[in-house]
């Protein structure tokens, strides 16, 4: 399973278009612990989902071109430390410049 896959899987989206604002809450279970590496599968591998990743899921997946508002620093997830299980990004949509023709020259 991929970042994108990940965030998808375990995510809520709220996109207010009045206020040009996108809210994700993200909520992980724990990572599973095992103690053979035969036993090894997604819900035991170490997850890190951090701003950067959001804003490229946004851009990638849900074509959304945005900005973080807060700025308290990075927030981010990890499945192996049980106080960061949850994260909420708040993100400012912003609109794509328009482009201009160039004129042609003869």
């Amino acid at each position: 399973m991929n970042t994108n896959e990940y965030i998808e899987k375990h995510s809520t989206l709220q996109v207010d278009k009045k206020t040009n604002k996108v809210v994700i809450n993200m909520c992980v279970p724990p990572r599973l612990q095992v103690e053979f590496t035969h036993q090894e599968c997604e819900e035991s591998k170490v997850r890190r989902i951090e701003t950067s990743d959001i804003q490229n899921y946004l851009k990638e997946v849900k074509k959304l071109n945005v900005s973080q508002i807060d700025q308290q620093g990075n927030i981010s997830i990890i499945n192996s430390h049980p106080n960061s299980l949850t994260a909420t990004w708040v993100f400012a949509i912003q609109k794509s410049p328009k482009r201009t023709k160039k004129p042609s020259v003869k």
